[in-house]
């Protein structure tokens, strides 16, 4: 059963990045594989690791900053359903919560935009897609879920593989995520 999951998940990848290089001019988070039977909550979490120390602002040492995303089982709901955006402005609170004015959310469009080859008019159009979990969404007490901790590539936001984290949400996974932050 396991080797069939992983299996499924490496066809799974292999779709998404296909469908990336041949439809450029449509939305690379459209998903081939159909969605489980569960509905999809997600939730952000934000913490300390004291154990770590953490260069923050003008140098001060703090304790690591984590910022943890859950995606999980959940009930179906009337709320509405996420937006790519909302998990894009996640990256301005990767070191600590934050009030997303819109100043913050042009700096952190700005810093993206400089570090990775995107068109803006591009990643305007993404920032629409409705992706398929919900803020804050009771999630399914029915039964107990496997856990999967998902780590991000190098320097990568947590939901770096929202589509993924979704897709397995909704077979019946919780999957926890933090950003990358190097050393």
């Amino acid at each position: 059963m396991q080797k069939l999951i992983w299996l499924k998940l490496i066809a799974l990848y292999g779709l998404m990045t296909w469908g990336e290089a041949t439809h450029a001019q449509n939305s690379a988070l459209e998903l081939v594989d159909e969605y489980g039977q569960y509905a999809v909550g997600f939730q952000t979490i934000y913490t300390h690791d004291a154990s770590r120390s953490f260069d923050g602002e003008a140098g001060k040492a703090s304790r690591r900053p984590i910022q943890a995303c859950i995606w999980y089982p959940s009930h179906h709901s009337p709320k509405p359903k996420m937006r790519y955006a909302d998990y894009f402005f996640l990256r301005a609170g990767e070191t600590g919560e934050v009030v997303l004015t819109e100043a913050i959310k042009q700096t952190t469009i700005d810093e993206f935009l400089a570090t990775d080859p995107v068109d803006s008019i591009v990643l305007e159009r993404e920032f629409r897609v409705p992706m398929t979990a919900q803020f804050n969404a009771t999630p399914d007490g029915t039964q107990r879920f496997p856990v999967i901790v998902y780590g991000p590539s190098w320097w990568s936001s947590a939901f770096e593989n929202a589509l993924l984290c979704e897709w397995l949400a909704s077979h019946g996974y919780v999957v926890v995520a933090s950003p990358s932050m190097g050393p």
